[in-house]
């Protein structure tokens, strides 16, 4: 068994590799499990820090043989972390991150470490017109410095929840989360631009609204806009197909 480990500086050396390597070798049985689906997430404290390690889903045998040479998605996470914060956008910190292989060098398992810290996902204020187009903003300063979110919905983008009965800020400091699917470009094309919108899949009305204000934040003309409305009807109708397809018996149902 080969083991990688990497750990942030800035946690040092509060943090050791014998810290880190402890929580990987006992992941199932530390901390409290507080997410547990496709991938798991544990809150542990480390080093006395307050943490939360996410195990990604284990590959199949044919998976770890066609990703034997790639960079696990707990390492693509970590070091995008930290050319997030380094380009002035909010993640939680990253602590390390842990790659597990066998003899052959294909990936058995792989963990990623970062700040805990209570978050309010996006989906609970997508009632409010003003987080809309706050996350518009956001999502055109993304895009402005060249970066690109592969998985931009309304789970991923988070913020520090606001005190019962407050109103939400103009302006919602947003983080970012689950951030192993990203590029960073120089710059991006319209098409690329656009392409990731659609990611934010929600119902015409919302995403006209998101479309107008991301337009104004990005410096483009608002002609534009039909092109953003045409691309996402053609997505949802694709989906649907797709969905038909895949799922057969689902559109049967009532």
């Amino acid at each position: 068994m080969q083991t990688v480990i990497e750990i942030n500086p800035a946690f040092q050396p509060a943090v050791s590799r014998e810290d880190i390597l402890a929580v990987a070798d006992n992941f199932d049985g530390v901390g409290e499990l507080i997410f547990s689906g496709r991938n798991r997430l544990r809150r542990v404290t480390v080093g006395g820090a307050d943490v939360v390690v996410k195990r990604y889903k284990r590959f199949n045998a044919v998976r770890k043989v066609t990703r034997r040479f790639r960079p696990s998605k707990a390492r693509r996470a970590y070091h995008n972390a930290l050319r997030l914060i380094e380009l002035g956008i909010k993640t939680p910190a990253p602590l390390a991150y842990v790659e597990k292989r066998n003899a052959w060098g294909a990936l058995t398992d792989s963990y990623f470490i970062c700040a805990y810290a209570p978050m309010q996902p996006l989906k609970s204020v997508m009632h409010d017109r003003r987080a809309i187009e706050s996350f518009a903003n956001f999502t055109a300063r993304l895009h402005n410095l060249g970066i690109i979110h592969g998985d931009l919905n309304r789970s991923n983008v988070v913020f520090t929840p606001v005190a019962d009965g407050a109103e939400l800020p103009q302006e919602i400091d947003w983080q970012l989360i689950d951030i192993n699917r990203m590029h960073f470009r120089d710059s991006l094309t319209l098409t690329e631009r656009r392409a990731n919108t659609l990611l934010f899949s929600e119902p015409d009305e919302v995403y006209e609204t998101f479309a107008r204000a991301y337009l104004r934040a990005s410096g483009l003309p608002d002609t534009l806009l039909p092109s953003f409305i045409r691309a996402k009807i053609l997505r949802d109708r694709r989906r649907t197909l797709f969905r038909a397809i895949k799922h057969p018996l689902r559109t049967l149902r009532p």
